[in-house]
């Protein structure tokens, strides 16, 4: 007997698996929360985020762009967006004088991209330095698993607190002081809550506060520039330019950046304000 091929699954039953908070480790039974016993296969951060991309999914997606740099610079004469267009098998890019005067020239798309690869090239960091400042970081890292402890026993009593709270919310309920609605609606909210505050244990107990790793990656790839200015691609390079910068602007020719909204957020964050002198 022929095995009948399974029939492939549709939008809205993808849609509905994606929406099991058994993945994070809660399940529903009769309307009611529980916490599983089972190793949760996402956090629930991560499944927020996935209903969040969910319910966006519907909007339309930006077309392609056909010139690498459109869209990235405003004009530093008027604030008017800098757009693009081939003139003779050469990309240009300008001002649109959207209802203003503005005095802005062309710039061809070669020159932009010397100017980038220069400004790729001051910015990276050679081998030497990457390996003294991540040594730096691990010794950070080490330091703060330990000054975080009492943040962890915090984390702690607030999650025996919760427990608490749940039973006392069952007693309650049983005592026939609230509706079946309202206490299924409240265990769900502090079921969730002592989630997100596991987690966070979680996060403390593999070694502390996730500013380390962003910060090791964001040291390493200012140690893979060569490899960024060298191949040539300029997706590469533009990827590359807004990782380090912000507020691109287009004035005389000349592209400019501010590099400060970038790099704060990784110094303002760090957990010891010696980071910013080393």
């Amino acid at each position: 007997m022929r095995g009948r091929k399974n029939k492939p699954l549709s939008a809205s039953q993808y849609q509905h698996i994606l929406q099991n908070p058994l993945y994070y480790g809660v399940f529903k039974y009769n309307g009611e929360s529980y916490e599983g016993t089972h190793e949760p296969i996402i956090t629930k951060k991560l499944f927020d985020e996935c209903q969040s991309v969910m319910l966006n999914r519907g909007k339309p997606k930006k077309a392609k762009r056909h010139f690498v740099f459109r869209g990235l610079m405003r004009c530093g004469e008027c604030g008017r967006m800098i757009t693009a267009e081939t003139q003779k098998d050469y990309n240009y890019y300008r001002c649109t004088k959207r209802f203003t005067s503005c005095t802005q020239k062309y710039v061809r798309e070669e020159e932009l991209a010397t100017q980038i690869q220069s400004i790729l090239q001051n910015v990276s960091l050679c081998d030497d330095w990457t390996i003294k400042i991540l040594k730096e970081l691990e010794n950070d890292k080490a330091h703060n698993v330990q000054s975080s402890r009492p943040q962890q026993q915090n984390l702690e009593t607030q999650i025996f607190a919760i427990d608490g709270k749940i039973n006392k919310l069952i007693d309650i309920y049983l005592e026939g002081n609230i509706s079946l609605e309202e206490y299924q609606r409240k265990k769900e909210v502090f079921i969730n809550e002592k989630k997100k505050l596991q987690e966070r244990v979680k996060d403390f107990a593999a070694g502390g506060d996730n500013w380390f790793e962003r910060a090791k990656d964001f040291v390493t790839t200012l140690n893979r520039i060569h490899c960024v200015v060298v191949e040539g691609n300029l997706e590469s390079r533009k990827e590359f330019l807004e990782k380090i910068g912000s507020n691109f602007i287009l004035k005389e020719r000349r592209i400019n950046f501010s590099s400060e909204g970038t790099f704060r957020h990784y110094l303002s964050s760090a957990p010891y304000q010696t980071w910013r002198r080393r």
